[in-house]
């Protein structure tokens, strides 16, 4: 296999300097972290302007193909707004030949090894969420690609088109350099991330496990997880461990329509209405904080390793007491991104209902999707969502069906919860092994001796629910510094062109230190 570049651009300067912090000597066995190896002087061609200027060519031109995935995308072959995925592997074959395609329009690129050790698999996905909509507040179009001389803007430059973009570019340069690799290199692109990945990542897995075997892979590298943060004093490098659970519940209301000229006391949006707030109001969970937790392992290195008039107060005596509910109370009081690590959350997403405006509609639904602590389950949120709208319905006389069973009747309309999606909490990975010492090197030889990797969870879902069965070692991250990679799924996505370059060398690094395991 050769990948070919086909572009030459002007040079432009570029400088990658690591900021170093006064650190507070660690306490403890806690959080240690893995001598700092520099980076090898074939690393240098990712710093180079040459290697810059051919970044922002391929990114910018990514961003141009509008791979949007919709909820209701229908399979591949049958839903024609699939095409601009056609059109996107067509500017991808320009420069670099892909060996699979799965289901359509999802990539697996492999790199065989010259051993049996086991594969390592890097990922991301090609598909984006939907930007129609306060199209006059974009900067520049969603679609444009446009390049400022520092940041790529549009849809995808940072959710996740760099991370595919930057793993490509990586395969390209091994094999420039006739890099032969131990392990076998798999690189995997889904289509349909942004809509729980059932026709990409999903079979993908089914493939990779039938390819591989069971548990036949060393480590899955997918994007995600808390980036590069320096709030506690130190770059801390925040690779997601493990992700939260997922489930979207349809609540479907239906009552008797008419005139609006002679309304009812409550209308159907008005009963939904209803139900949705009693659902928001009710406090029905709270901070969950366990030792087997990421985030525990994350407190322990802000301890250990944060700067002495960074690590908050209360930090400190809180690990030393073991006081599990006064951590989890203390974390969550920041903010609401702490508080949503460790609870579950419920948020009304989507709510239709009526058609015109002198009619009473007849039928309205709305979604309410949680994301579910981790060492809870998908049917333990359910049991809370119907403790919740039983007695409210049964108020307002409405008839309440519960995931397909009947719970109690009314007679002034219905009611319906079903589950459209929903996925549990996933398994946490071990902070320790061959995949996590060779990240941890990564890390630290791409962004500094001062670099501290600490585990981390991710709070939004990702592909790798379809891997679970290929490997223990699975980590959700995008090596990105906070404040670099802006605004996915909302207006004015983009991304700093440096971080992106960064990203493509810690992917570089990561290959090549798990090539030496």
């Amino acid at each position: 296999m050769m990948l070919v570049a086909i572009w030459c651009l002007a040079p432009v300067a570029l400088a990658l300097l690591p900021t170093q912090f006064p650190l507070t000597p660690p306490t403890s066995d806690t959080c240690l972290q893995v001598p700092y190896t520099p980076p090898p002087p074939e690393a240098g061609y990712f710093a180079s302007p040459e290697f810059r200027n051919l970044s922002i060519h391929r990114l910018t031109h990514a961003v141009q193909h509008a791979t949007v995935m919709y909820d209701d995308m229908g399979p591949p072959g049958e839903d024609s707004r699939w095409k601009p995925f056609a059109r996107f592997h067509d500017y991808l074959r320009e420069t670099y030949p892909l060996v699979e395609t799965v289901n359509g329009y999802s990539l697996l690129v492999t790199l065989p090894g010259s051993t049996g050790t086991m594969p390592v698999m890097l990922t991301g996905h090609q598909d984006v969420v939907v930007a129609s909509s306060a199209l006059d507040q974009w900067v520049h179009p969603p679609f444009e690609g446009h390049f400022d001389g520092e940041w790529v803007w549009g849809r995808g430059s940072s959710d996740c088109k760099s991370n595919v973009i930057g793993l490509l570019s990586v395969l390209e340069r091994l094999l420039e350099t006739s890099f032969k690799p131990r392990r076998t290199i798999v690189l995997a692109f889904g289509q349909d991330e942004e809509a729980s990945g059932k026709y990409g990542a999903g079979e993908m897995g089914r493939v990779l496990e039938k390819r591989y075997g069971r548990g036949g892979l060393e480590m899955v590298l997918d994007e995600g997880g808390n980036g590069l943060d320096d709030t506690y004093g130190p770059l801390m490098a925040l690779p997601a461990l493990a992700e939260k659970g997922y489930a979207d519940v349809l609540i479907e209301v239906r009552s008797p329509g008419g005139h609006s000229s002679v309304p009812p006391a409550h209308t159907t949006v008005g009963l939904l209405s209803r139900l949705i707030v009693a659902l928001e109001d009710e406090d029905v969970y709270s901070p969950v904080l366990t030792k087997q937790s990421p985030i525990y392992r994350y407190l322990e290195c802000v301890a250990a390793h944060g700067g002495q008039d960074k690590v908050p107060a209360w930090l400190p005596p809180a690990l030393e007491r073991g006081d599990m509910d006064e951590l989890a109370h203390e974390y969550a009081e920041r903010s609401l991104s702490q508080r949503y690590m460790i609870q579950t959350s419920k948020a009304a997403t989507v709510f239709h209902g009526g058609v015109k405006s002198n009619a009473l509609p007849e039928e309205a639904q709305a979604v309410i999707n949680s994301r579910i602590q981790i060492g809870s389950t998908v049917d333990e949120h359910l049991d809370v969502v119907l403790g919740v709208i039983r007695p409210v319905a049964k108020k307002l006389n409405l008839a309440l069906t519960a995931y397909g069973r009947p719970i109690h009747n009314g007679t002034r309309g219905s009611v319906a919860l079903s589950v459209r999606d929903s996925s549990d909490p996933s398994p946490i990975t071990e902070a320790s092994g061959t995949a996590w010492r060779a990240l941890s090197s990564a890390v630290r030889s791409t962004f500094g001796p001062h670099t501290i990797i600490s585990p981390s969870l991710a709070t939004s879902n990702t592909d790798t629910r379809h891997y679970w069965n290929l490997t223990q070692s699975i980590y959700r991250w995008t090596p990105a510094r906070i404040g670099t990679r802006l605004n996915a799924h909302t207006v004015n996505e983009r991304i700093k062109i440096d971080t992106h370059v960064e990203a493509v060398q810690l992917y570089y690094a990561l290959i090549r230190e798990m090539d030496r395991s």
